[in-house]
């Protein structure tokens, strides 16, 4: 109705402002038209409406006092327009509220239903979301309302009822393009459905278990439910603060789904770790991650890391040995020039039989200018260890040498 409303009102024969203006000509008028008849619902709605279309939720939120005021008792109207509001600003347990409110006495109103289901998904409220979309879908079966419930289901693991889902919202129309983005998944689901409910069961007796529950996250990375991985990584984190399997994967969909500045807990983990396309992860990053898990070798944990380019976390395992070589490679990977000088030179000083010192130490000495130093450096590296990488480098720097 509030948008008959506003069609209504613009229909005065006049040439029409940009779509820039357009509403907040159209606020003008319902404001002159209110002052006419202020028991007028679908003015007062229409009016709220064409403030959330300018951005203004201020002058909605005023309007709904105003409108309030006027009326003098609660109305449907009200609250709908109330749950549109606390909807626009995300307050999403106040959209709840009056969302529910205004249907107990509106429970037809498939839109709204489907409004609540979307708000409920903000507070990763899977089992009410879905609940409220399925209201809507009995009043009106839409694809895309069909692919919204199948993406709820899929949050609460009930792969079958998700899978129904999306495959009659493929029946109903091929081309929704929510039914295409879950339909692969679904065409594969031999693949993963079978151990992936073997980890749901294991999990329903044992919650808390961290190792299971990155055990499900990498199946989900894997099938493409970086969202709901998220959720098992939570726990594990919280059950094992320290494990660098949990703080690895946190760090990762941390930064895969972009991290809110206002979130100052997910910033400290994006900022733990560097870009690793999660696409590219496989079965051997996955199972050597495992194998480190249960490591005590603190170097090898640092070496992995420092292998995928996770620079601080490879330094937070090695922090405390003192003469780490891979300590003096973290610090090159973090550009802190100075620090992996000190750090280099301690670790040919502590391990002189370590490849890995020395090498790290011709790094540094490349960085500094230090040629012949640093082709040193590479033959005693090689002596002791002949590694791809550090022959690499002795051939470029080498070829440095003799151009001077």
């Amino acid at each position: 109705m509030a948008l008959a409303v506003l069609m209504a009102i613009g229909a005065s024969g006049r040439a029409e402002p940009s779509e820039g203006g357009e509403w907040a000509v159209k606020a003008e008028r319902l404001e002159r038209h209110l002052l006419e008849a202020p028991a007028d619902e679908d003015s007062w709605a229409a009016l709220v409406h064409a403030c959330l279309e300018q951005g203004d939720s201020e002058r909605a939120e005023k309007t709904i006092a105003r409108w309030q005021t006027s009326a003098g008792k609660p109305s449907a109207a009200l609250d709908r327009a109330r749950g549109e509001v606390a909807f626009a600003q995300k307050k999403w347990a106040n959209a709840i509220t009056a969302l529910q409110q205004y249907l107990k006495a509106a429970p037809k109103d498939h839109a709204a239903w489907t409004q609540l289901a979307v708000a409920h998904e903000n507070i990763r409220s899977w089992e009410r979301a879905s609940e409220a979309v399925s209201k809507a879908i009995a009043l009106q079966p839409t694809p895309e309302r069909l692919a919204q419930r199948a993406r709820y289901r899929l949050r609460l693991h009930a792969w079958d009822e998700a899978e129904a889902d999306v495959r009659e919202a493929n029946r109903l129309d091929p081309t929704s393009d929510g039914a295409k983005a879950l339909l692969p998944l679904f065409e594969r689901v031999a693949q993963w459905k079978g151990p992936i409910s073997r980890l749901d069961a294991r999990i329903a007796a044992d919650p808390e278990n961290g190792q299971l529950r990155l055990d499900r996250a990498e199946w989900l990375v894997g099938i493409g439910l970086r969202d709901a991985a998220t959720e098992d990584v939570e726990v594990a984190f919280k059950a094992e603060p320290t494990s660098l399997r949990a703080r690895l994967w946190r760090g990762l969909l941390a930064w895969d789904r972009g991290a809110a500045a206002s979130d100052p807990e997910t910033m400290k983990n994006v900022g733990d770790v560097r870009e690793m396309a999660l696409s590219e992860i496989d079965s051997r990053f996955e199972r050597e991650l495992r194998e480190l898990e249960s490591s005590n070798d603190a170097e090898a944990r640092a070496a992995f890391l420092l292998v995928h380019e996770q620079p601080v976390l490879a330094l937070s395992e090695v922090q405390k040995i003192d003469g780490s070589p891979s300590r003096t490679l973290a610090l090159l990977q973090l550009q802190r020039w100075v620090e992996a000088g000190v750090a280099a030179r301690r670790a040919v000083e502590a391990n002189p039989k370590s490849h890995l010192a020395w090498y790290g130490l011709a790094r540094v000495e490349i960085e500094n200018g230090n040629i012949r130093e640093a082709v040193d450096a590479l033959r005693r590296s090689l002596r002791l260890q002949k590694t791809p990488e550090a022959a690499a480098l002795l051939k470029e720097t080498e070829r440095r040498l003799t151009r001077r």
